[in-house]
């Protein structure tokens, strides 16, 4: 894993995921431009901090404000009634399937713009409609920057680059 990171140097993806009944785990990874003995760059560094999921929600929408205005009024700007139209839909439980995952697809044009996409994904994973809806309960993981959905987080962001190349093509 891994293969990849190299062209996204300077941006950080958070990744929050249950570690116990009671336990969180919210952990800040960051793109480096070091390389690996192979000589791939993007080697990352990961920050973990673990909160009681009681703690967990103010302390996501804690996070929310210590961005900058501009950043919460652009992810604001992207939470419009179609999109949660849209967000509910791809969240509801449907017969036969799995657990449904919601995958956020936007460019990538570096560490700052990709803070609005971290914005919109902590925020609905502070939003009390998705925890209301069947099968999301009070938590579920989330992830800010991958380079593929497989085997992600419930929801999660992905560069558009990466889903154009990807084998699994086009969501």
């Amino acid at each position: 894993r891994g293969k990849g990171w190299g062209e996204f140097p300077g941006m950080r993806s958070i990744k929050c995921f249950p570690v116990s009944d009671a336990l969180a785990a919210i952990s800040t990874i960051s793109v480096t431009d070091q390389e690996d003995e192979e000589g791939r760059r993007g080697i990352r560094r990961a920050e973990i901090d673990l909160i009681p999921l009681d703690d967990l929600l103010p302390h996501l929408r804690n996070m929310i404000t210590t961005m900058p205005d501009s950043v919460q009024q652009a992810a604001d700007h992207m939470f419009q009634a179609r999109v949660w139209a849209r967000i509910i839909d791809r969240a509801l439980p449907k017969v036969g399937k799995k657990q449904p995952q919601i995958v956020f697809v936007y460019p990538s044009e570096g560490a700052s713009s990709w803070q609005v996409v971290e914005a919109v994904v902590v925020r609905l994973a502070a939003a009390w409609p998705l925890h209301a809806l069947p099968g999301w309960g009070r938590f579920f993981s989330f992830t800010t920057l991958a380079l593929t959905a497989e085997g992600e987080s419930r929801v999660v962001a992905i560069p558009a680059e990466q889903v154009e190349k990807a084998p699994w093509g086009h969501r």
